[in-house]
C-alpha cells in the first residue's frame, strides 16, 4: 500500500500523525535554544606585556618589535597587529580559520617564553589571552546612591554581587568605580634628606609591615592549631607608627615624623556620570556554554528582588 493510498484509505490515523508532527514541532520550537552571544572562537590571540613607568617609544622597541618578529616564525599566522602605549604593550595575533587555538597560543607562550630573559628587568611577563566572545559582559549596569562612591562599591561588592554569582550561568559579577580610595603618605623632602633616608628604605619598610604570614603550628595533646602572624594596616595611626629607621643617635624614626598620612581618594584620571550622578558600574559575564538570554533573564529578576 502506498502513501497516498493509505492516507485515503486510513484518514483518522493519518490525520492523527499530521497532529502529532505539529505538536512536536511546537514543543520543540518552545524549547529552542535561543542565545545573543553563542560560543565562536575567532583565531585570534592577544599578547599583552606591561611595562609600568615606561614609555611608549621604550617600549616599542624594547618589547612590541622584539616580540613581533618571534611570534612572526610561528606557522599558520596571517596577520600581526601591534599597539604601544605607555606603560604598555597589545600584540594581537590573527591565525587561519581552522587553526586549533589552544595549540597556537601554547606555540606563542613557548616563543615568547625563549625571550623572556632579553625583556626589561621591571616588565611582566608577556600574557597570552585568546579572544572569545563569552568573555563579553552579558549585562551592564550602572548604581547610583546618597552615599561615596567607594561606599558604594565595597556595598555592592559584598551584598549584590555574591547573589548574582549564585545563580546558574553566572561565571563573575565585577564591581568598577571611577572613585578609588587610597592611603596617600605625603612625604617631607627636607625631612627624608636631612635623616638620610631614602624613598627605597620607606616603600621596602611598609610593604614588608603589611603583611599577614603563617607561622606554623602548635600540637595541644591531641589537638593541632595553625598560627599566623597578623601584620596588615588596620587603620591609620599602625602606618604613621611605622619606623623606617635610626637616627645616628640610636633614636627610632617613625614615617610621622617625616610624611604626613591621609585617607584619600585616588587621582581621578576618568569620568563617568549615570544618569548625570556619580555611581558604580557592575559587569555580569555568563560562564562558557550557558545560554544568555536564559542567564540574562535569571538575573534581572534577581535585581529586581534585591
Amino acid at each position: 500500500m502506498k502513501i497516498p493510498e493509505f492516507s485515503v484509505n486510513r484518514k483518522v490515523t493519518t490525520a492523527m500523525m499530521a497532529m502529532i508532527l505539529v505538536v512536536m514541532g511546537f514543543l520543540a520550537f518552545t524549547r529552542l535554544g535561543l542565545d545573543f552571544l553563542p560560543d565562536i572562537e575567532f583565531p585570534t590571540v592577544s599578547v599583552i606585556t606591561t611595562y609600568t613607568g615606561a614609555s611608549s617609544e621604550d617600549i616599542e622597541s624594547t618589547i612590541t618589535r622584539p616580540l613581533e618578529q618571534i611570534i612572526n616564525t610561528i606557522s599558520r599566522v596571517k596577520k600581526v597587529d601591534s599597539m604601544t602605549t605607555e606603560g604598555a604593550s597589545v600584540i594581537t595575533v590573527e591565525f587561519e580559520w581552522g587553526t586549533n587555538l589552544d595549540f597556537a597560543a601554547q606555540d606563542i607562550r613557548d616563543q615568547t617564553g625563549l625571550y623572556r630573559n632579553f625583556l626589561p628587568e621591571d616588565a611582566s611577563d608577556p600574557l597570552v589571552v585568546k579572544f572569545n566572545l563569552g568573555m563579553w559582559p552579558i549585562i551592564f549596569g550602572g548604581i547610583t546612591a546618597n552615599r561615596p562612591s567607594y561606599e558604594l562599591k565595597e556595598l555592592i561588592e559584598d551584598e549584590v554581587a555574591p547573589r548574582l554569582e549564585r545563580i546558574d550561568g553566572v561565571a563573575s559579577a565585577q564591581v568598577f568605580s571611577m572613585d578609588e580610595r587610597e592611603i596617600l603618605v605625603d612625604i617631607d623632602k627636607a625631612a627624608l634628606v636631612s635623616l638620610n633616608i631614602s624613598l627605597d628604605q620607606i616603600l621596602f619598610t611598609l610593604r614588608m609591615e603589611n603583611l599577614n604570614l603563617p607561622a606554623g603550628r602548635i600540637v595541644e595533646r591531641h589537638s593541632e592549631f595553625l598560627l599566623r602572624t597578623l601584620g596588615e594596616f588596620e587603620k591609620l595611626d599602625d602606618v604613621r607608627n611605622t619606623i623606617i629607621g635610626i637616627t645616628q643617635t640610636g633614636q627610632p624614626v617613625y614615617l610621622r615624623d617625616i610624611a604626613e598620612v591621609r585617607d584619600t581618594m585616588k587621582e581621578t584620571r576618568f569620568l563617568a556620570r549615570i544618569q548625570g550622578k556619580k555611581g558604580v558600574f557592575y559587569f555580569v559575564s555568563k560562564r562558557s556554554g550557558a545560554n544568555t538570554v536564559i542567564t540574562a533573564k535569571a538575573v534581572n529578576k534577581e535585581l529586581e528582588k534585591i
